[in-house]
């Protein structure tokens, strides 16, 4: 579905590549226009968003207890110690 090529110094080759990148999008986007499925693939994407900004800041997350959180659901305690049921809950609260 996508073209990948390596982007070159010349400008004849980076117009191409973005402009190719550009159609990839405007299909992308096309096909999921209406589509019944959007709101859950938004829901994952930003999920995997808030994943990846909290992996910068050194919080190592799993995506589907964020969405627990986010949605008030009890989370149940994934070590035996309190330090790492604390680090848990610290690095969902900074996500």
């Amino acid at each position: 579905m996508f073209r990948t090529a390596s982007v070159q110094s010349s400008d004849g080759k980076l117009y191409e590549s973005l402009t190719q990148t550009a159609l990839a999008f405007g299909r992308l986007d096309q096909r999921l226009h209406h589509h019944p499925l959007l709101p859950a693939i938004l829901f994952r994407e930003r999920l995997e968003a808030a994943r990846a900004c909290a992996a910068v800041d050194g919080h190592l997350i799993d995506p589907w207890r964020l969405a627990a959180e986010l949605e008030g659901l009890r989370s149940v305690p994934l070590g035996c110690d309190i330090y790492e049921r604390g680090t848990s809950v610290d690095a969902l609260h900074a996500a």
